[in-house]
């Protein structure tokens, strides 16, 4: 999911706890587990608009720039680091 974002492209991901706080609305789809009917619209829908995928492509890839820049990660080891 990272990998495809960062190359921005939108995601459609079984729902799952880690997931929910890495896809919303805004830069992929979420579908149920073995609900094919669910994943089959998700399909469709971002095969048929391209105006979505280019946006959630877009809003994938800021959401993984800031959350992953090297920035971000050395500030997360900072934090870590200081903790203990």
């Amino acid at each position: 999911m990272i990998e495809a974002a960062a190359c921005s492209l939108p995601v459609i991901v079984k729902s799952s706890p880690s997931m929910q706080k890495r896809v919303r609305n805004e830069n992929g789809v979420m579908y149920k587990e073995g609900n094919v009917q669910e994943l089959t619209r998700a399909m469709q829908s971002m095969m048929k608009n391209k105006a979505v995928r280019i946006t959630m492509g877009k809003r994938g890839k800021q959401l993984v720039d800031q959350a992953y820049s090297w920035t971000s990660i050395a500030k997360q080891f900072l934090l870590l680091y200081t903790k203990t």
